[in-house]
C-alpha cells in the first residue's frame, strides 16, 4: 500500500522551523522595543529626579543667598539684545523739528480708516490713536505693549478680539472730547464683550489672556467699580501664577519650551504688571497679597524704549513711524527712557515689604515688637534707596521751575520729553505716597502698643513735607503733562496728600498753614479735573468729603476737652496741635459709611489717651 504525503517532509520541517524563527524574531522586536522604552522612562525619571534636586537645591540657595536673588532680579545682567530691530536710516533735527513744529493737536489721521467686517471692531485709525492714549496713560498695565506689534497683528487680524475690546474700553476715554452716556455706553459694552470672550477662551497661559485681565481691572477702577476691579486683577495675577509666569528666569538645564527672548520678555512684563496691581489694590483696599518677593524669581524688564515703539511696522501715521525710527537707531536722545519700568518694579517690591512689615502694627492682637522694630528699619532703608535711585537717574532728577510745556509738541524730540516727563512724574509720586503711607503707620493708635511721643511729632512733621512736595509735583504735572495722560493710579496716590491736609489744617500756628489749604484746594480741584475721564475721581471727591465732615465733627468734640487738651502736648508738632490725626487704621478708605470706626483709629481724645482704661464702643 503506498502512502501519499500532502507534501514533502523536509519542507514541512523547514516550514516549522521558519515558523519558530518568526515567532523568536517578533519576540526579540518586541523585547528590545520594551527596554527601549523602560529605558526611555528611565531616562526621564532621572531627568526628573534630577531636576527635583536642583530645583530644591536651588530654592534652598535663594532663599539663603540674597545677593542670587538680586542677581536675578537684575535687569542688567541679561545682555541679550531684543530681536528684530533693524538700522535704517539714520533721522536727522530737520526730520524731528517738521514733525513736532507741526500745530495739530493729532497725527493720527495719516493713515485711512481700515474696517474690519463687524461693525463692533474699530477703524485702524481710532484704535491707533485709543492705543496711543492708553499706553502712556496707564503706564503699568500697559507695561508689556510693543505699539508696531499690536497696530501689525490688527491689520493682519490676528490680534485677540478680548484683547482688542478690552483696549477700547480702557482707552477711549482718553481720546474722547466730548463724554455723555452714550461714550459710557460704549465703553461698557466693550467691556462686557472682553469679559464675555474671557470666559469662552481655553489656553489661559497665553500673555494677551492675563494682560487683559490687568487691563479690564484698570477700566473697572477707573469706572470706581471697586469689586470688579479686585476681581479681575486677582484672576490675572491667580493665572500668571499658576502658569508659573513668577519662574520664567529660574535657571534651567533645557529650555523645554523653547521661548525667543521677545516671549520671555513679554512674559516678564506681563508678570510685573499683575504684580504691581496686585500691590497697588493691596495697599488701597486691604485685600492680602498675592505672592510674597521671595517667591518671585524675574528678571526686570529692559529696554523700555526700544520694547514699547521698536519693531517691524509699515503704513502707520506719523508719529508711530518716527517713534519707531527713534527706536531702531537707539539714539543718545532716548538712553534715559530705558530703566523706568525696572525702577518702578523696584519701588514696588519695596511696597510691598512695607505693607507686610506695616499692617500688623495696627492690629490689636501682640506681636513681635524687636522683631518688627528690625523690618521696619529695613523699610526705611529700602525707602531711602528709592530716593537715592531718583537722584542717581538724570531722567528721574528734575526741577519743577527749570521744566516747560511741552503741549502740542512745540519743540524738537517733544514726545520724548513728555515721555521723560512722564517718568519723573510717577515715579517721584510713587515714592512720596510710599512714605506718607509708612508715616502713617507711626500715627495709628493701638492700644498696648502706644508710640512715644517723639516718634508720633516727627511722623506727623514727615506726612506734611511729603505731602506739599506731592502738591509742587501736582502742579508741576498740570504744567508738563496733557490731563488725558494722567491715570487712575496717580489720582489714588494723590488722595493720601488729602488725608494729610485734612487733618493738618487744624494745626492753625504750623508755619506752612498757607501752603496746607492751598494743597488741599489742589487736590480737590485736580480730583475735579479728571473726572471726565475718571469716574474714581468722584468718588476720591466723596471721600474727601466725608473725611471732612468726619475731621469736623471731632475737632468740635476735641476743643471742649479742656482737661485733656494738656496732656496732648507730648504729640503736638505745634501748640496748637492738639487733635488725633484722622488716619486709615487697615490702609484702607473703601466705604467711609461702614468702615467709620474700623478704618480711622482715635480721633477723640478720650480715646487717644485711654482716659480710664476704657476706649470708645466700636460699632460695626
Amino acid at each position: 500500500m503506498t502512502i501519499k504525503y500532502l507534501c514533502n517532509p523536509v519542507e514541512q520541517f523547514s516550514s516549522e522551523e521558519n515558523k519558530l524563527k518568526d515567532q523568536k524574531l517578533k519576540k526579540d522586536i518586541y523585547i528590545q522595543k520594551r527596554n527601549k522604552k523602560v529605558k526611555m522612562l528611565g531616562d526621564k525619571l532621572g531627568s526628573i529626579e534630577k531636576d527635583i534636586y536642583f530645583f530644591d537645591k536651588l530654592n534652598q540657595v535663594l532663599k539663603t543667598d540674597a545677593n542670587l536673588r538680586k542677581r536675578a532680579f537684575g535687569y542688567e545682567h541679561r545682555k541679550i539684545d531684543i530681536i528684530g530691530l533693524k538700522n535704517l536710516t539714520f533721522i536727522t533735527i530737520n526730520d524731528l523739528e517738521h514733525e513736532f513744529l507741526k500745530k495739530e493737536s493729532t497725527t493720527f489721521g495719516a493713515f485711512s480708516d481700515y474696517n474690519i467686517e463687524s461693525s463692533g471692531i474699530p477703524s485702524y485709525s481710532i484704535l491707533e490713536k485709543t492705543l496711543w492714549a492708553l499706553v502712556h496713560s496707564e503706564l503699568m498695565a500697559m507695561m508689556p505693549a510693543r505699539i508696531p506689534l499690536i497696530l501689525t497683528m490688527f491689520k493682519q487680524k490676528t490680534i485677540p478680539k478680548y484683547f482688542l475690546y478690552s483696549i477700547m474700553a480702557s482707552g477711549l476715554k482718553y481720546v474722547d472730547t466730548d463724554r455723555g452716556n452714550k461714550e459710557f455706553m460704549r465703553e461698557n459694552k466693550y467691556a462686557v464683550e472682553a469679559c464675555t470672550l474671557l470666559k469662552e477662551h481655553k489656553n489661559i497661559s497665553d500673555p494677551y489672556y492675563i494682560w487683559t485681565h490687568l487691563i479690564l481691572s484698570s477700566y473697572f477702577l477707573s469706572m470706581g467699580m471697586m469689586e470688579l476691579s479686585t476681581e479681575y486683577n486677582r484672576k490675572g495675577i491667580d493665572t500668571a501664577i499658576n502658569s508659573k509666569y513668577n519662574h520664567i528666569d529660574i535657571p534651567r538645564r533645557v529650555n523645554r519650551l523653547k521661548e525667543t527672548e521677545d516671549e520671555k520678555e513679554m512674559k516678564r512684563r506681563v508678570w510685573w504688571g499683575c504684580y504691581i496691581a496686585s500691590v497697588k489694590q493691596s495697599l488701597s483696599t486691604g485685600v492680602p497679597l498675592r505672592i510674597k518677593v521671595c517667591d518671585v524669581v524675574v528678571s526686570l524688564p529692559k529696554n523700555d524704549f526700544i520694547w514699547k515703539y521698536g519693531g517691524e511696522i509699515e503704513n502707520a501715521s506719523n508719529l508711530t513711524m518716527l517713534m519707531n525710527k527713534l527706536a531702531k537707531e537707539n539714539g543718545k536722545e532716548i538712553l534715559d527712557l530705558q530703566k523706568f519700568c525696572s525702577s518702578m518694579c523696584r519701588m514696588y517690591m519695596r511696597y510691598q515689604h512695607m505693607i507686610f512689615v506695616v499692617s500688623p502694627r495696627c492690629l490689636s492682637k501682640p506681636n513681635d515688637d524687636v522683631a518688627k522694630e528690625n523690618e521696619l528699619e529695613k523699610v526705611e532703608k529700602s525707602l531711602k534707596d528709592s530716593r537715592a535711585e531718583i537722584e542717581m537717574q538724570s531722567n528721574l532728577n528734575f526741577v519743577q521751575d527749570q521744566e516747560v510745556s511741552i503741549d502740542n509738541y512745540e519743540e524738537p524730540v517733544g514726545f520724548t520729553k513728555l515721555l521723560l516727563a512722564l517718568n519723573r512724574f510717577h515715579f517721584r509720586l510713587a515714592y512720596y505716597s510710599s512714605m506718607i503711607y509708612f508715616k502713617f503707620s507711626d500715627l495709628v493708635r493701638v492700644p498696648g502698643k502706644e508710640l512715644p511721643g517723639l516718634r508720633v511729632i516727627e511722623a506727623k512733621r514727615k506726612c506734611i513735607k511729603y505731602a506739599l512736595y506731592m502738591v509742587d509735583l501736582l502742579k508741576w504735572g498740570y504744567k508738563n503733562i496733557p490731563l488725558e495722560y494722567w491715570d487712575t493710579n496717580a489720582t489714588m496716590s494723590f488722595f493720601c496728600s488729602g488725608v494729610v491736609f485734612i487733618n493738618a489744617q487744624y494745626i492753625k500756628d504750623h508755619p506752612e498753614i498757607e501752603s496746607i489749604k492751598e494743597g488741599l484746594e489742589m487736590v480737590l480741584r485736580a480730583f475735579k479735573g479728571n473726572a471726565k475721564c475718571i469716574w474714581f475721581s468722584l468718588r476720591c471727591i466723596d471721600l474727601m468729603e466725608n473725611l471732612v465732615l468726619n475731621r469736623v465733627e471731632s475737632n468740635e468734640h476735641n476743643s471742649k476737652q479742656t482737661e485733656l487738651i494738656p496732656k496732648m502736648e507730648e504729640y503736638a508738632l505745634t501748640p496748637m496741635d492738639h487733635n488725633p490725626w484722622l488716619v486709615h487704621r487697615y490702609l484702607i478708605f473703601k466705604s467711609v459709611e461702614c468702615c467709620k470706626e474700623r478704618s480711622f483709629s482715635c480721633l477723640y481724645i478720650e480715646d487717644y489717651l485711654g482716659v480710664n482704661g476704657k476706649k470708645r464702643e466700636i460699632e460695626s
